[in-house]
């Protein structure tokens, strides 16, 4: 969760500071699991500085097999920069900001959603259902930032609990043991630019141990802002 990689121009100081700042923020994020310290102007101001955190870093060019004809072809072509943070000033960082390193196993976020696109049919957002492939890749970046694990039910799982053609209503979704169980509607927004999709969803949380659970919780999709349908 310490390490995090940008795409920047070159291998000089042009971009290696704002390489730096992309980076760090992706490790605070990951190392806390609160998405809320990208738009933290705290945050912003520490990216300044991001030079401080960082131990070794590296560039590579992904294309180096390329032949180079001339100079500008060498200097601006671009790198993938590689960056490692010092942990320790990072979770010292993280209490500066009023928050702390997620340690220990995280729980798997299991998104058990139905689909309601601009276009019938409803579909159910199983690890198998090819009309989903554009929401799942927005679920897994999301998911990936927040350095949470994710996994989709299958469509025998829905088929175990009552969800059939496109609905989960009258459904039972069980949460497993340390999982978190996003249960809701994606639907389909004209209203929202480029006609993203947007929707509510009921969260059901079971951790280890003790199975502590919280039920009710309201929020937006991670994919309202990101998926397309």
């Amino acid at each position: 969760h310490y390490q995090s990689m940008a795409i920047v121009t070159g291998t000089d100081m042009r971009e290696r500071p704002r390489g730096f700042a992309l980076c760090l923020e992706d490790v605070l994020v990951k190392v806390s699991g609160d998405p809320h310290l990208r738009s933290d102007p705290r945050v912003a101001k520490v990216e300044k500085r991001a030079g401080d955190y960082v131990v070794p870093f590296n560039y590579v060019d992904p294309m180096a097999w390329l032949h180079h004809h001339d100079d500008p072809g060498t200097y601006d072509r671009s790198q993938n920069l590689t960056v490692a943070f010092d942990p320790a000033k990072i979770d010292a960082l993280l209490l500066t900001l009023g928050t702390q390193p997620w340690k220990g196993p995280r729980p798997i976020l299991i998104p058990a959603l139905s689909v309601r696109g601009r276009k019938p049919p409803d579909y159910l957002l199983s690890a198998d259902e090819p009309l989903g492939a554009e929401q799942r890749a927005a679920f897994e970046r999301i998911a990936a930032e927040a350095g949470i694990p994710l996994r989709f039910p299958t469509a025998s799982e829905f088929g175990g609990w009552g969800g059939g053609k496109g609905s989960l209503t009258g459904t039972t979704v069980r949460s497993l043991e340390g999982t978190i169980v996003i249960r809701g509607t994606l639907e389909w927004s004209d209203e929202a630019s480029a006609g993203l999709v947007r929707g509510k969803q009921a969260g059901r949380m079971a951790s280890t141990p003790g199975r502590s659970e919280a039920s009710g919780m309201t929020r937006r999709s991670p994919a309202s802002s990101r998926a397309q349908c």
